[in-house]
């Protein structure tokens, strides 16, 4: 995911130097910056989710889960744009949210 994020913010500077008249909105700035969000919090929810696995100490995966939470936020926002809206699929804004508030849950729960 990390990788992916990564690849999405490269094609994002490059763009301008590829394309002379406007790129498909797959392509747009809004667009290449939502997928990059996305990724870097599955990123993160992933090194959650082996850190709880590998029995670390509560409130290191606490934490882990709280900034998940922030970067699922992060592309909710992203990915709510509303020249985004129409192309994307219309359960992302819904799914993520939950993906965020079950980070937030995972949170006060190990920081209990």
């Amino acid at each position: 995911f990390q990788t992916s994020a990564g690849m999405f913010e490269y094609v994002k500077s490059l763009l301008p130097t590829f394309y002379t008249q406007s790129p498909t909105w797959d392509m747009s700035s809004e667009a290449l910056n939502a997928y990059a969000n996305l990724m870097v919090a599955q990123a993160q929810e992933c090194i959650f989710l082996k850190a709880e696995r590998d029995g670390m100490k509560s409130s290191i995966v606490a934490k882990l889960a709280n900034q998940a939470c922030a970067l699922y936020n992060e592309a909710l926002t992203s990915a709510s744009l509303p020249s985004l809206k129409p192309y994307l699929p219309r359960e992302w804004p819904s799914y993520i949210s939950n993906k965020a508030a079950m980070m937030e849950v995972y949170a006060e729960f190990h920081g209990a």
